[in-house]
C-alpha cells in the first residue's frame, strides 16, 4: 500500500498539473461541492465542512490504496481549478471506477489544461488497468456527452458496480454504467488531444 502521506501523487502535464488532494485545497473542494449549481449532480447528501473534510481524509482517504483524488492546476498560474479521480482500484481484475468530476472554475471549460487533465490521469491509470468504468445519472446529459467525447460506451455487458446504479441508492435518481478499453482510450486521446494540442494551447 502506497502510504500517501509520505508519497503524494503527482502528475504532469503540458498545461496542467494533476495534486493529489491535500489540506491546502480542502478550502477550494468545500466552496466547489457546496455550489449549488455544481453539485446538482454529485453523490453528496449534506453540506461539507472542513471539519468532514479533514474526518474522510485522515479516516477514509489516506486508508484506502484503491481510491485517487486530484485536483487540476493550471501550470502556468498555480490556480487550482477542479477535480477528478478514481475509486475501486483492483489490479487483479485491471479495472477501475473513474469519478469525482467537478470544473470549479467555469472558465477553464474548453481550455487546454482542462481537455489535457484527462488524458494526462488516463495515461497514468491505464498503466494499471485495461478497462475504466464510470457511472452518469441519466438526467446528466452534459456528463454523458463529455464521457462519451473521451471514449466511453454504455456497458453491453454484465453491470460490474450494481451499487452504483443509483445515486446512494435513491431509485428517483438511476445511473447509467459506462466503460472504456484501453483502445478507446487511446482514440478518444489522438482525436481530443494530441491531434489538437497546439490548437488548444494557442500555439
Amino acid at each position: 500500500m502506497r502510504d500517501k502521506q509520505k508519497e503524494t501523487l503527482r502528475l504532469e502535464g503540458r498545461g496542467v498539473i494533476m495534486e493529489e488532494i491535500a489540506p491546502h485545497f480542502f478550502p477550494y473542494v468545500i466552496k466547489w461541492r457546496n455550489d449549488p449549481v455544481l453539485n446538482h449532480f454529485l453523490n453528496q447528501p449534506e453540506e461539507l465542512t472542513l471539519e468532514k473534510e479533514q474526518c474522510w481524509y485522515e479516516e477514509c482517504y489516506l486508508q484506502d490504496d484503491t481510491q485517487g483524488y486530484m485536483v487540476m492546476v493550471d501550470k502556468q498560474t498555480g490556480t487550482p481549478f477542479g477535480t477528478l479521480g478514481w475509486t475501486d482500484m483492483d489490479v487483479e481484475r485491471r479495472q477501475c471506477i473513474s469519478g469525482r468530476l467537478l470544473l470549479g472554475d467555469a472558465a477553464y471549460g474548453n481550455t487546454g489544461p482542462f481537455v489535457e487533465n484527462f488524458f494526462v490521469l488516463g495515461d497514468y491509470l491505464y498503466g494499471f488497468v485495461d478497462r475504466i468504468y464510470a457511472h452518469v445519472e441519466v438526467k446528466n446529459r452534459k456528463a454523458m456527452h463529455l464521457n462519451k467525447l473521451l471514449g466511453f460506451s454504455q456497458n453491453p455487458g454484465e453491470i460490474q458496480y450494481p451499487e452504483e446504479l443509483f445515486v446512494q441508492g435513491d431509485k428517483s435518481r438511476p445511473q447509467v454504467e459506462l466503460v472504456r478499453t484501453r483502445e478507446d482510450y487511446a482514440q478518444a486521446k489522438k482525436r481530443m488531444f494530441t491531434d489538437i494540442e497546439d490548437v488548444l494551447y494557442g500555439r
